[in-house]
C-alpha cells in the first residue's frame, strides 16, 4: 500500500506514473491528485506540470467513451470503490488530523481495527 495517504485515498495504485499521478482508479483517465510541490527559482514547477497534464486530459476527454465506461461498470464495483475510499479517508484522518485523532481516543475508537 502506498505511504502517501492521499494516494491511498484517491486510488489503488498510488502514483505509479512518472509524473506522480495515479489514474489507475480513475474511470475517466483524468488526473486525480496534485503532485508534491517542487520548487525551482521560486516557481512550483510540479504545479505547472500538473496544470498542463489537466489541460491535456480535458482536451482529450471523450464524453462518448465516458458514457460507455459508465454503462460497463457495475453497481457493485461503484459500491466497492466508495467503501474502499471511505475507509482510506477514515484511516488518513485518524492518522493526520490531530483533533480527529483526539476525538477517536476520547471515544475509545481504535482506528487500526
Amino acid at each position: 500500500m502506498p505511504n502517501n495517504w492521499l494516494s491511498r485515498l484517491i486510488g489503488n495504485g498510488g502514483g505509479n506514473h512518472a509524473d506522480g499521478q495515479n489514474n489507475l482508479d480513475s474511470l475517466f483517465k483524468l488526473p486525480l491528485q496534485p503532485p508534491l510541490p517542487e520548487y525551482k527559482d521560486g516557481i512550483n514547477v510540479a504545479a505547472s506540470r500538473f496544470s498542463a497534464t489537466v489541460n491535456r486530459a480535458i482536451a482529450n476527454f471523450s464524453v462518448a467513451e465516458a458514457r460507455q465506461q459508465l454503462m460497463e461498470v457495475s453497481e457493485a464495483e461503484w459500491v466497492r470503490r466508495g467503501e474502499e475510499r471511505a475507509l482510506a479517508l477514515f484511516h488518513a484522518a485518524a492518522e493526520y488530523v490531530p483533533a480527529y485523532k483526539d476525538f477517536l481516543q476520547k471515544n475509545k475508537v481504535d482506528s487500526a481495527s
